[in-house]
């Protein structure tokens, strides 16, 4: 099979919504209060780190889109959610949006640039699109790599989280 670089794309977007979907299920065993429980981990805690990928999405996605965010920025540690079930809806229709995006990227479009001006930063940035999306997918993973620490923490199992059981691959 030939290397495909807009299908690469599509699979992170996949493999990417289904792990959110799978731990944010296995997440929702947990009480509200074990997810918020303040713990010494990124953004807090649970709820904090799953809050703070949601909230950088959004960001991203609104770059792409040129529209503003749908809340006001207060910080990459900011409460997007304090209501897991509003944090959850948010995610799974972030993703299927990120699927979207991806089923729509065309070779041009990967190898033009990216304008933005961060949230952190009045500096303006311009990079490859095709550097800022894998940054998007690499961001969610590094994240869900402290996601599963912290479900270890608490007693929860993540079960496997390769790539490679991404069901797609599954025969």
């Amino acid at each position: 099979m030939a290397f495909d670089p807009l299908e690469t794309q599509r699979m992170f977007a996949r493999y990417n919504a289904w792990m959110n979907e799978k731990l944010l299920t296995a997440c929702s065993a947990l009480s509200d209060e074990e997810r918020k429980k303040p713990l010494s981990v990124p953004f807090g805690s649970l709820h904090g780190l799953w809050n703070h990928i949601t909230v950088a999405d959004n960001l991203w996605q609104c770059r792409f889109e040129k529209t503003p965010p749908p809340f006001e920025f207060l910080g990459l540690d900011m409460e997007l959610h304090s209501d897991w079930e509003e944090l959850k809806k948010d995610r799974f229709a972030l993703d299927a949006k990120w699927n979207e995006f991806a089923a729509a990227l065309t070779l041009e479009q990967l190898g033009s640039d990216l304008s933005w001006t961060p949230a952190t930063s009045p500096v303006p940035r311009t990079m490859p699109v095709h550097v800022v999306v894998s940054h998007v997918w690499n961001h969610q993973t590094h994240h869900r790599g402290q996601i599963t620490a912290t479900m270890e923490l608490l007693g929860l199992d993540c079960g496997v989280t390769d790539l490679l059981v991404l069901p797609d691959f599954i025969q």
